[in-house]
């Protein structure tokens, strides 16, 4: 989940999806948090498997 308060969006999200995947060698499932609905499977998911790369 990448959570910019809502900032990036559209090609700029997939553009940072894929610079991270590029940096990891690996493929990653990317969210903006305010596209995630509260208690829903996706966020549940999040919750349970979830990785945090970088935190502030």
């Amino acid at each position: 989940m990448i959570d910019s308060n809502g900032k990036i969006r559209g090609f700029k999200l997939f553009s940072l999806i894929s610079k991270i995947e590029d940096f990891f060698g690996k493929s990653v499932d990317a969210f903006e948090k305010s596209e995630i609905v509260k208690d829903s499977i996706v966020d549940k998911e999040i919750d349970k498997t979830g990785v945090t790369v970088y935190e502030r």
